[in-house]
């Protein structure tokens, strides 16, 4: 109909969520701003516990920001100008998670290996290896003597690193992607991030098979 105008949602970016995650917690530093009060609406903030100062976007606030966040976070039209929209809505997902691992809830693994660039380290590769224990002083082999009238003996040993070890480490990972994985269709089916639109993690749900 002539005169009339319509609204056209730009197309989003496709990305793996693994990224995602990353652009999020390294590049956004969405939990530091958060963290802040930064981001959040005067509401959403007071039920966070978070007290909000108002600042001016330049100026001396304005660069001790810059500081403590190390980087000028991408503004792009939110409306407290500190935080994209989507980094936000990314967070909250990540804070909603369930369950822990190693102690620990999963959104806190989840925002650690984001915020590095990182995954967890699923020890691809690795066996227990037999190491001989070495005396602290002097950097020697330790030599249990089963007769000291006799030049005979033999060294203990440890297995390193132990199946325990690895295990764990590979449970950590398989959380982790879960969680990951997750986090992609609950936000590509939610529709309102306006950047992105997250794919299946870039990182191998078991990298360790086949390596």
């Amino acid at each position: 109909m002539a005169g009339v105008r319509r609204m056209v949602r730009p197309l989003r970016q496709p990305i793996p969520m693994d990224r995602l995650l990353v652009w999020t917690y390294r590049d956004q530093r969405a939990d530091v701003v958060i963290g802040r009060g930064v981001g959040l609406h005067g509401l959403e903030a007071a039920a966070d516990g978070v007290e909000v100062h108002g600042s001016s976007s330049c100026g001396c606030a304005a660069v001790a920001r810059i500081a403590e966040l190390g980087v000028r976070v991408d503004r792009l039209g939110h409306d407290r100008g500190d935080l994209h929209p989507d980094a936000e809505l990314v967070h909250r997902a990540v804070m909603e998670l369930g369950g822990k691992v190693a102690g620990l809830p999963v959104a806190h693994l989840v925002i650690r290996c984001a915020s590095r660039g990182e995954v967890p380290d699923a020890m691809v590769g690795e066996v227990p290896q037999a190491r001989p224990y070495i005396h602290e002083a002097n950097g020697t082999v330790k030599v249990t003597w089963l007769d000291k009238g006799r030049d005979y003996g033999f060294c203990p040993i440890s297995w390193s690193p132990s199946w325990a070890e690895i295990d764990a480490a590979r449970e950590e990972y398989r959380v982790w992607w879960s969680a990951v994985r997750a986090l992609a269709f609950a936000l590509a089916g939610d529709g309102r991030l306006t950047r992105w639109h997250p794919l299946l993690p870039e990182a191998r749900a078991e990298p360790w098979i086949g390596a």
